[in-house]
């Protein structure tokens, strides 16, 4: 009787599983319909679709939503549906909060970055904007986890980071008018065409973005990989891998590649396991690459090429080093601005009025941090940073030990976050909330898999 009613219980969930997937696939299928000109859909209807997706979505669903919402750039007004999303979050789930000491350290950021917005006099409506981030934060940190179903969580954000790929990919195509050739010997990268009109609400995202976001997604899919026991859903995982791995190689980007062997190298030295396991998973890895590979120069060998050609220019770092050193330069020269940083707005018109020209804000992470909070800021940060581990550490001390292969979707992030920028944008600080997530997923492995599969 007892194992009858597990079955049922499993039933049920699988069925608002399938729902659940059901009305995502109605939101991809908007998506497609507005992007290809078949149906003019307001944006404002897609808020109004989420809303009603966050009323009916329990706690895992409605987080899996908030992050897929982060995926889609900017197809939609993102930020009002995310909004309204944490919203409903706190109200429905207010007894799965608790205020804690861990929330301060965010709040202070928050305040600190206001001050900045006072003392430059920069638009407060972009600072509400920007604060959607650490908002998240607070409430992540202040969420009781033992109940989210990691497995929906991961498995939604890595489809929609597919979707949201080959959708800017079949655009880039209509662009071209269906000539494959044309588009592929100009140099088209997987990413935003700036020449495409009507861009303001579609499904956008330049080259650099959606290697940060397909490498996420095949960070976070290993880590669920390890876990699952069911040789079906370790199939579909590697199959989800190896689509994010040819994603990620169209975009011609250098941090894509970089930042793919770094995740090979941190599984296999914090994955522990048996030798066999470790040779199985060097293997899988280096077919999931081979068979990416072969699949884009079976399409055109021309991508190939231009990949190559990406990492034989002269400038690797794409002006990047030259930028890192006019910031430092910039900071070691205005002590006020060093301590206190300057805010994440206007950072181009304010060092303009010292006389600081330069095309591009920060394209790194330390020196944006340091540029944009100052020395005081920076410190908060790392504080942020220790708190989150020291959150994740305290947990597992009760539960089990902890296992190091969680902190490769944050380490992802910490490195990518060295060649772009990171805190000047909600959702990249969203995204880094999903990665402090995934660090309580062995609250559901049990020493058995996933306990959600």
């Amino acid at each position: 009787m007892e194992y009858l009613l597990q079955e049922k219980e499993k039933n049920n969930l699988e069925v608002k599983n399938d729902g659940f997937y059901l009305l995502l696939v109605i939101l991809f299928a908007m998506f497609l319909v507005r992007d290809f000109g078949i149906i003019n859909i307001h944006p404002l209807i897609f808020v109004f679709y989420t809303t009603f997706l966050f009323i009916v979505f329990d706690l895992s669903k409605s987080l899996s939503l908030i992050f897929i919402l982060c995926c889609v750039g900017s197809a939609m007004q993102i930020l009002y549906a995310i909004l309204i999303g944490l919203l409903f979050i706190l109200v429905k789930y207010y007894y799965k909060f608790r205020l804690n000491f861990n929330v301060i350290l965010p709040g202070i950021l928050l305040a600190w970055e206001l001050l900045h917005v006072m003392i430059f006099n920069t638009s407060f409506n972009e600072y509400l904007r920007w604060s959607a981030g650490f908002v998240t934060i607070i409430l992540l940190v202040s969420l009781k986890k033992d109940e989210i179903d990691f497995k929906i969580l991961i498995k939604s954000f890595s489809i929609t980071v597919i979707f949201t790929c080959f959708i800017i990919l079949l655009d880039a195509i209509k662009f071209w008018d269906g000539n494959l050739v044309a588009m592929i010997e100009n140099g088209y990268r997987l990413g935003r065409i700036n020449e495409y009109p009507d861009m303001l609400f579609k499904m956008t995202g330049n080259s650099n973005a959606l290697g940060s976001l397909c490498n996420l997604a095949l960070s976070c899919e290993l880590v669920m990989f390890v876990g699952y026991n069911s040789h079906k859903e370790k199939i579909l995982s590697l199959l989800r891998c190896i689509l994010l791995a040819i994603l990620g190689f169209t975009t011609l980007s250098r941090t894509f590649i970089v930042v793919f062997f770094a995740i090979f190298i941190l599984f296999i030295f914090f994955f522990k396991c048996s030798v066999k396991k470790k040779l199985i998973f060097i293997l899988s890895f280096f077919l999931t690459g081979i068979i990416a590979l072969l699949a884009i120069y079976m399409i055109s060998p021309e991508i190939i090429i231009n990949f190559l050609e990406r990492f034989s220019v002269e400038d690797i770092s794409n002006g990047r080093i030259d930028g890192i050193k006019f910031y430092l330069k910039v900071l070691t020269e205005n002590l006020d601005w060093f301590i206190f940083g300057i805010g994440t707005q206007d950072i181009l018109s304010i060092i303009a009025e010292r006389g600081y020209i330069w095309p591009n804000v920060p394209h790194n992470g330390v020196v944006e941090m340091l540029m944009c909070f100052g020395v005081i800021g920076s410190v908060l940060i790392c504080f942020i940073f220790g708190m989150l581990l020291s959150d994740v550490l305290k947990n597992y001390r009760l539960n089990s030990k902890f296992n190091m292969i969680l902190l490769i979707p944050m380490l992802i992030l910490i490195i990518e976050m060295q060649a772009g920028q990171f805190f000047k944008n909600y959702d990249n600080i969203i995204l880094f909330g999903l990665s402090y997530l995934i660090m309580f997923i062995l609250l559901d492995f049990n020493g058995k898999g996933v306990k959600n599969d």
